[in-house]
């Protein structure tokens, strides 16, 4: 990079403080010029400790005060699933947008996919299931990514025993 490049591409190019939850994955949305929509999704134990619940929101811009729609799904911890330092079971992947569609990977392995605008769930899978995996110690955290051969698709790693790239 150049050092033009290298110091444009180092300053942020919005900073907005907002409550959104806990959670350690990324945002994802927004073209850059605090226009576009925004995905967040974060995670909370629920009162039984053993029961959590995934949360994705959308906002409207990186300028909304409130989200547009929240989706929320509540899974099980699974075996020996357990959290750093005791923090909230919280998204751990960054999730995809890939053509009016968010695909969203949460904690315990339970794979969704929602419409862009609406939030509404298009499906769900539990993947841990259906390739008869172990549960991760410290929850699922692999990204779905665009697949480059085949556009509208998506490839994610979810390692078991009966394979595990969907």
């Amino acid at each position: 990079l150049s050092d033009e490049q290298s110091t444009r591409l180092t300053k942020p190019l919005w900073v907005q403080q907002k409550e959104v939850g806990f959670g350690f994955s990324q945002v994802v949305g927004g073209n850059g010029q605090n226009a576009g929509p925004i995905f967040i999704a974060n995670g909370n134990r629920m009162k039984d400790k053993k029961t959590i619940q995934s949360t994705v929101k959308r906002y409207d811009s990186v300028t909304s005060k409130s989200p547009t729609w929240t989706f929320q799904v509540k899974s099980k911890l699974r075996g020996n699933q357990q959290t750093f330092s005791g923090s909230p079971p919280s998204s751990q992947s960054t999730p995809l947008l890939i053509d009016n569609y968010l695909i969203h990977l949460t904690f315990t392995g339970h794979l969704t996919c929602l419409e862009q605008a609406t939030g509404k769930q298009v499906w769900q899978q539990d993947a841990v299931t259906q390739f008869d995996g172990e549960p991760v110690q410290f929850g699922y955290s692999s990204s779905p990514i665009a697949n480059p051969i085949q556009p509208g698709q998506f490839l994610i790693l979810l390692a078991g025993k009966a394979g595990g790239l969907l």
